[in-house]
């Protein structure tokens, strides 16, 4: 019987761009002449990876899997960031937002030629070796992290705490698109250097050598916005460029997105590779999942779904339906700069409301239909982009009823400080932000979850 194993470039909890601004003034900014090579071979599975969030390249042992076997899965992999915005000539614009990939087409360069995407901001690496930082390489560190205290000098930065290596391998870099000048946008009015949209990453690649997951690279990306100014759409995505059965057969390959288990996944159709070393054969299933992102803290919506034993109304077919709104009828008004919520009475004069500087009227006999992924609630029932093919069967919030409010799970954010599926325990985990118990750093003792 051929084996053939899914390999899963999995993505570990997922922390969606920051739509509030989150100011940093000043440098360091993230720039080409710090670009790093890292290799990750803390399982069955290894890749070369970069520092400014490309994943396998060309000419490199990319994503090969089982290790020593020559057989590569993925060409290239990068993370990709979209957000709309308002230039200083009032015109709205939008910017994805990338890194630079060896297929040309995905490649944004300035008239000079220069890269308009994320790079990597220095000081997270040791400047003396040409290396990524990697927990089981102390001398890859650098003699003090930038985003942590003194006190984690000479300690690995790890996403589980203070010199905590729960992976076997965890790699670690920060990256941000100040490179980008291709729009006239300054992010950050306190700082007029800086270009880009303000987004900075903190990426780590994870790898356990567990038999439940040696076959798997875990990518995690932080994104903020350490401008000033407030986006109201941005959307996380990844380019993959799936390689099932090697670079040079490729043309045969095939792919799948399993809706139910958020799986894109790629096979080779004869299930003969190529390669440096003649044909090959079985050729495994290459995979990539999101296997955790944030819940929409604005929209009223359980996205994720995790709410669904908790109290509260399920969106149905009919709300999907047109409908015409009435005098006297109840509606609700979105501040869309607090995400604040008011219902009012129809009057007969309409109800006026504005988004991205532009004014909307919506007067008594208006026929109102919700229009998916344009961020503003176009039917005036509190909810904001509800989709059919993605919503129904969801739980939601009713502003007019107030059903919904008590459930947790929807409009969840990661910084609410509220411990939202009820897994955390006060006796074992209040451990401050380090992860570290017995430190009294931040939040250590409070009886409060601390990011």
């Amino acid at each position: 019987m051929n084996r053939n194993v899914l390999i899963y470039m999995a993505l570990l909890p997922l922390a969606v761009v920051c739509l509030i601004s989150k100011a940093y003034s000043g440098g360091p900014y993230g720039d080409p002449r710090y670009r790093k090579k890292g290799y990750h071979n803390g399982n069955k599975v290894g890749t070369v990876f970069y520092n400014y969030g490309l994943v396998a390249n060309v000419g490199e042992l990319s994503c090969e899997w089982p290790i020593g076997s020559g057989h590569e899965y993925v060409g290239d992999v990068s993370p990709m960031v979209a957000v709309e915005a308002v230039d200083i000539h009032g015109k709205v614009f939008h910017n994805v937002i990338t890194c630079e990939s060896p297929v040309e087409f995905r490649k944004e360069l300035s008239p000079e030629g220069k890269f308009w995407g994320f790079e990597p901001v220095p000081g997270y690496d040791n400047p003396n070796l040409d290396e990524v930082a990697m927990s089981h390489r102390p001398q890859s560190w650098p003699a003090h992290w930038p985003d942590k205290p003194p006190s984690w000098d000479g300690y690995w930065n790890g996403y589980f705490g203070r010199g905590v290596t729960n992976a076997d391998q965890e790699s670690y870099f920060v990256m941000d698109d100040d490179a980008d000048e291709e729009f006239d946008f300054y992010p950050d009015t306190t700082d007029l250097s800086r270009r880009g949209m303000g987004l900075q990453v903190k990426v780590r690649g994870f790898q356990w050598s567990h038999v439940l997951a040696e076959d798997i690279i875990f990518w995690h990306y932080e994104i903020t916005n350490i401008g000033t100014h407030d986006y109201n759409k941005v959307a996380f995505g990844m380019f993959v460029g799936t390689l099932a059965g090697g670079r040079n057969d490729s043309q045969d390959d095939l792919a799948w997105f399993d809706i139910k288990d958020d799986i894109t996944y790629s096979w080779d159709s004869d299930n003969r590779g190529a390669g440096a070393a003649g044909p090959w054969s079985p050729v495994g299933y290459v995979g990539y999942a999101f296997l955790e992102s944030p819940g929409n803290p604005y929209d009223g919506i359980d996205n994720d779904g995790d709410g669904k034993d908790g109290p509260g109304p399920v969106i149905t077919a009919d709300m999907f339906l047109p409908k015409t709104v009435r005098r006297g009828e109840s509606v609700v008004l979105i501040d869309y700069k607090t995400y604040e919520r008011m219902v009012v009475t129809m009057p007969d004069t309409g109800v006026i409301y504005t988004y991205m500087g532009k004014t909307f009227r919506v007067r008594p006999g208006d026929v109102l239909t919700e229009i998916p992924n344009n961020s503003i609630d176009d039917n005036l029932n509190g909810l904001i982009d509800e989709n059919e093919k993605v919503h129904l069967g969801l739980k939601y919030k009713d502003w007019i009823t107030h059903a919904g409010f008590d459930n947790l799970l929807i409009d969840e954010r990661r910084d609410d400080g509220i411990d939202n599926d009820g897994d955390w325990d006060p006796l074992t985990d209040d451990v401050g932000a380090d992860g570290v118990p017995g430190t009294g750093d931040e939040g250590e003792g409070d009886r409060v979850p601390t990011p």
